[in-house]
């Protein structure tokens, strides 16, 4: 390579081997060679351990992953206790208004034991969406969100049910 006579810095490019098979990127040294070493440390494994845990399933972190998906037991305990708790609100509601209408109703009552017998499968029901919870808890690579919700209505409808019995035992 010889330089123009006309401007300064400028080189021409003169009997260049086309045909040449040597690699100049051989005896150069590429700067993403070190980038790459220096993304493999510990540094970045520690990062990318963070990032899993917080729910995302690739290295490149909050701003291009995707968060992982909900527990479908999760799910299903949600929506398991919420129409548990709607079985257990209407049957309460059932009782306490015959009750109300009629003091001195027998307890062989049909009405009252529908009542009761919807207390119990909504106890039941809340039961299972508990353990569906509980089980969705322990899923790997899935958010716990749902399965949190449903141990926490589980617990409440079924501690729920349970100091009304007290309660109502306590004050015959």
């Amino acid at each position: 390579m010889r330089g123009s006579p006309g401007l300064p810095g400028v080189t021409k490019v003169t009997d260049v081997d086309w045909n040449d098979s040597s690699d100049p990127s051989e005896t150069q040294h590429d700067p993403w060679d070190e980038y790459a070493e220096q993304a493999s440390t510990d540094e970045a494994q520690d990062r990318w351990d963070e990032w899993s845990q917080l729910g995302y399933d690739t290295p490149d972190g909050p701003g291009g992953a995707v968060p992982l998906p909900h527990s479908g037991l999760g799910i299903a305990s949600v929506i398991l206790t919420v129409f548990a708790g709607l079985g257990v609100t209407v049957s309460v509601v059932a009782a306490t208004v015959l009750a109300l209408q009629n003091p001195a109703l027998p307890e062989d009552n049909p009405q009252i034991i529908a009542a009761g017998c919807g207390i119990l499968a909504s106890l039941f029901l809340a039961a299972v969406g508990g353990l569906l919870g509980l089980i969705g808890l322990f899923q790997p690579n899935r958010n716990r969100l749902f399965a949190i919700l449903g141990c926490v209505f589980a617990v409440l409808e079924l501690g729920g049910v349970g100091a009304l019995l007290v309660i109502g035992l306590l004050f015959g």
